[in-house]
């Protein structure tokens, strides 16, 4: 897809943060934002004597905000035609995601999570896979 994303996290705590994307098409016709609370558990806060590097499993709430726009067709009787017009339509929505990081070896972990967001009625779940490295 030629979706991407730009993300800033900070957290506050060790266990609360926030984050803030911005998301769009490589067109630049789908701008859309999000702004989460982020709650961030790990196995070394759980038990801080635990050896080894920590699972770590975040959650979030947070608002979904789409701000693309569209074309509206407006016929003209006099001239037996039509004008188009961008309009707003912007939504506000509720999202949430969970997001679980495994140690591996050394320094990769495997990372899945989901994404749940819903976007003017429609519900869309995004699953993630992948490995990661910390350096």
């Amino acid at each position: 897809q030629n979706l991407y994303q730009v993300h800033l996290r900070r957290f506050l705590s060790h266990e609360m943060g926030i984050q803030l994307a911005h998301l769009n098409t490589k067109a630049g016709n789908a701008p859309s934002y999000t702004a989460f609370f982020i709650y961030n558990m790990s196995s070394r806060r759980l038990n801080p004597e635990m050896k080894g590097r920590p699972w770590n499993l975040q959650l979030g709430l947070g608002a979904y905000i789409d701000a693309s726009k569209d074309l509206q067709a407006i016929f003209d009787p006099n001239t037996n035609s039509y004008t188009f017009v961008e309009r707003n339509r912007t939504s506000y929505n509720l999202t949430t995601y969970v997001n679980v990081s495994i140690p591996l070896k050394k320094s990769w972990n495997l990372n899945f999570g989901q994404w749940y967001l819903r976007d003017r009625n429609v519900d869309i779940n995004r699953f993630t896979l992948g490995l990661g490295t910390t350096f």
